[in-house]
């Protein structure tokens, strides 16, 4: 699963730029590897004071499967 992560993003959380494409998409090759990410994002934010905001690995993987999916009707859409 891959999905685009801006660069403003990727700036801001320090992401390693070795999980990225050359287009920007972001690569997820397990659910570690989206548990990391989340835990990148969560260091960033102030969780004590707005505990909502914290991002979970599962919706990380959630993103990723509606990105596909959203890929996957839009290609058939294109074919019909």
């Amino acid at each position: 699963m891959e999905f685009h992560v801006s660069r403003n993003a990727r700036d801001r959380y320090q992401f390693e730029e070795s999980l990225f494409s050359l287009s920007g998409n972001v690569i997820f090759a397990n659910f570690h590897a989206a548990r990391l990410f989340a835990q990148k994002m969560n260091q960033k934010r102030d969780l004590v004071r707005f505990p909502e905001q914290a991002v979970r690995a599962g919706q990380i993987n959630a993103l990723g499967l509606i990105d596909e999916i959203m890929h996957f009707v839009v290609a058939m859409y294109r074919r019909r």
